[in-house]
């Protein structure tokens, strides 16, 4: 199973960063201010309100995962995620794992991120209630959710593919599993039309299905 980076390599870097425009709103900013992020907000806004210098480490052996340090070598910890003016990362921390960051990959009303052990640990939790990622469930994705197990969804391989998403419709940033669960909650939200789209469908477990509708649905619905 391939991962969405082989589907959507340097995605992120399609704003144009060799225009020099810079706007309050990361989904349609041509270029990323360089800080961290202390909140979700931050990063909508493309207004990392740390701007301490910082060094980033890259542990890519198994896993692609990075750390972030001061320059005096101290790791820091408790952020929502950082911008190294080219790529934006989010902390694990933000759903329930290390204090490590990964690179998104799809920046959009949908963004997407890949965190496949991450995501391994996140389902084996859930067993424990419907609260995943270390936190309660919020906003019209959590809402959805609430209750219903998304390992449990048939055909749904959830272990076979890394997937993330954050959706940046809701205020508190939370990430969820991709799956068939997470994403019907969200075109019923925000996209009527392609969410029968989607329900019509019979092959909505598959991996590439549901980066097919998540593609399609930033799309649709990409910010003026």
């Amino acid at each position: 199973m391939k991962s969405l980076a082989f589907y959507f390599l340097l995605t992120i870097c399609g704003n144009g960063l060799a225009q020099d425009s810079v706007t309050n709103n990361i989904l349609t900013t041509k270029k990323f201010r360089k800080g961290i992020y202390s909140t979700f907000k931050e990063l909508k806004e493309n207004s990392p309100a740390n701007n301490v210098p910082f060094k980033v480490e890259a542990d890519t052996s198994k896993f692609d995962r990075y750390n972030l340090y001061s320059l005096a070598n101290k790791k820091i910890k408790n952020v929502y995620g950082f911008c190294d003016g080219e790529n934006v990362f989010i902390s694990a921390k933000t759903y329930g794992q290390g204090n490590y960051f990964v690179r998104i990959l799809v920046l959009g009303k949908i963004i997407y991120f890949e965190d496949k052990r991450g995501k391994k640990r996140a389902i084996a939790s859930q067993a424990n209630g419907p609260a995943i990622m270390g936190g309660v469930l919020g906003g019209a994705v959590g809402g959805a959710i609430a209750g219903a197990l998304v390992y449990s969804q048939p055909g749904t391989n959830v272990n076979e593919n890394p997937g993330w998403v954050v959706y940046t419709g809701d205020e508190n940033g939370e990430p969820f599993i991709l799956d068939p669960v997470t994403l019907s909650s969200i075109l019923q939200e925000a996209d009527l039309e392609l969410y029968q789209d989607f329900k019509s469908r019979k092959d909505v477990g598959k991996f590439e299905v549901l980066v097919e509708f998540m593609n399609q649905f930033n799309q649709r619905n990409r910010p003026e």
